[in-house]
């Protein structure tokens, strides 16, 4: 009985240490931002990619499952940590949450969380996580329940129209291009949905700058994401063009909020479509946020919209050269984009050191 007991002690003071070291809450705010536009804390990514490179020197995952089932019956730990930590998991290696005996239970059981109404950090951050987490997963899936589908669909069309937090509405984007490809169902609801923020935009007055801007960063990634069927709609009420145009627009307003926002919007469509960056007037917009006399804010997203325009021209390059390895398959649902075009990198490679240059 007395060895028994000793056990226990040993076995909480074992896996306390884990606590310690893999899933104590992290001490600082530092993150790391993905290719998926996901972030997580920087101490959790590290950790993540620690315990999966465990992983990969075990025979199974059942020592970790030990680990977590010990760690959830302690009294100093978080059950709600854990899907951070999953999400961490997904951008890792997203198979570990799509287990070949069923490989949807993780989207069927995480989506009913989307239909919460609480609108705080906390709950932004975890739906940021569980949104991007399925949009991880759905891509190695062959199907889904149509009951799951049209569900998902609409859960993520009201967070894209009612969320305060961009965070969380970037991720519900992204999800809905991957359930959208996975279910065949084309550009219908991103067409609906930059309709609805064209709408919103429709007026000679700015009377909500926060709505404006929320509808010109929605146009924008709904463009990015949705780029695979806009480029070969004929409807005239989502052209791409019409859009730039609309940027160009609350670029020359005097809110400066606004002009960031339109600034990233544009950063987002060009992300989508490299080719409009060879356009004189655009050329000019990236030149005038950036010269020595610009407003520092404009500086800063100008900047990171160079940062993502290369970081998905990288993980387009290397799906394509994956994809071109013999015997990879591309995933289900997975297209692979073309690169970026070299006068486009040269266009963006000038910029660069015109900027080293000021």
């Amino acid at each position: 009985m007395r060895t028994q007991k000793v056990d226990g002690v040993l076995q909480d003071d074992a896996c306390k240490t884990f606590h310690e070291f893999w899933f104590e809450e992290p001490s600082a705010s530092q993150t790391q931002v993905f290719e998926n536009g996901s972030t997580v804390p920087l101490e959790v990514a590290k950790k993540t990619e620690q315990i999966v490179e465990m992983l990969k020197r075990l025979p199974n995952n059942q020592l970790l499952v030990t680990i977590i089932k010990r760690n959830l019956t302690l009294d100093f730990f978080l059950p709600q940590s854990y899907v951070l930590v999953l999400h961490a998991f997904c951008l890792v290696d997203p198979t570990l949450c799509a287990p070949a005996s069923n490989p949807s239970q993780y989207v069927i059981t995480l989506q009913p969380y989307l239909k919460t109404q609480v609108d705080n950090s906390m709950v932004a951050q975890l739906l940021e996580s569980i949104t991007f987490i399925i949009d991880d997963v759905l891509p190695l899936l062959c199907k889904l329940p149509l009951s799951i589908v049209d569900e998902l669909e609409q859960d993520l069309k009201q967070m894209i129209l009612r969320r305060s937090f961009l965070t969380v509405v970037h991720a519900c984007i992204k999800c809905l291009r991957s359930m959208s490809k996975i279910a065949g169902k084309g550009a219908d609801v991103i067409e609906h949905l930059i309709q609805v923020f064209f709408k919103c935009l429709d007026t000679q007055t700015i009377v909500n700058k926060q709505q404006v801007g929320r509808s010109l960063f929605c146009i924008g990634l709904l463009i990015r994401y949705g780029n695979c069927w806009l480029a070969s709609s004929g409807n005239k009420l989502v052209d791409v063009r019409r859009s730039l145009s609309l940027f160009m627009k609350y670029l020359a307003v005097d809110d400066y909020s606004l002009k960031v926002r339109s600034l990233q919007a544009l950063g987002y469509v060009l992300i989508a479509r490299p080719e409009f960056m060879l356009e004189h007037d655009i050329g000019k917009i990236l030149e005038e946020t950036l010269s020595f006399h610009a407003d520092a804010r404009l500086k800063i997203q100008a900047l990171q919209n160079m940062f993502e325009y290369l970081l998905d021209a990288e993980s387009k390059m290397e799906a394509e050269a994956d994809d071109n390895v013999p015997g990879h398959s591309v995933r289900a649902g997975q297209s692979v984009p073309v690169a970026a075009t070299n006068s486009v990198t040269e266009k963006i490679m000038a910029i660069c050191l015109w900027i080293l240059d000021q």
